[in-house]
């Protein structure tokens, strides 16, 4: 048998046969969900279960709030500032407004 590596192939990361970095790899997850699963997976195999498993809760409720926060920002914009300049009409359907002034009659 081999020695464990504590370096490349730790043990705790191991577990399940396959390694925790290839997952998070694997399935793209950016960097507060790869954390996530880094410290769900090792919870119980290193150090204080309760620890890895707060810290799991930290890492996504991070990334929900600056998702939630991203979104809060993409919804405070009127929908007709999405609409390309030419196919903006003389009163905007969406926001019943007169654009004329803001971009004039095309």
């Amino acid at each position: 048998m081999t020695e464990p590596d504590p370096v490349n192939h730790p043990p705790h990361y191991t577990v399940g046969g396959i390694e925790t970095i290839d997952f998070i790899e694997a399935k793209q997850l950016p960097y507060h969900l790869g954390n996530v699963i880094k410290y769900v997976t090792r919870a119980q195999h290193k150090g204080s279960e309760l620890a890895d498993l707060k810290k799991a809760a930290w890492y996504l409720n991070r990334h929900i709030e600056q998702r939630e926060a991203a979104l809060s920002r993409v919804m405070a914009v009127p929908p007709h500032q999405f609409l390309p300049a030419w196919s903006n009409p003389l009163v905007c359907s969406l926001c019943n407004t007169d654009h004329t002034a803001v971009g004039g009659a095309r």
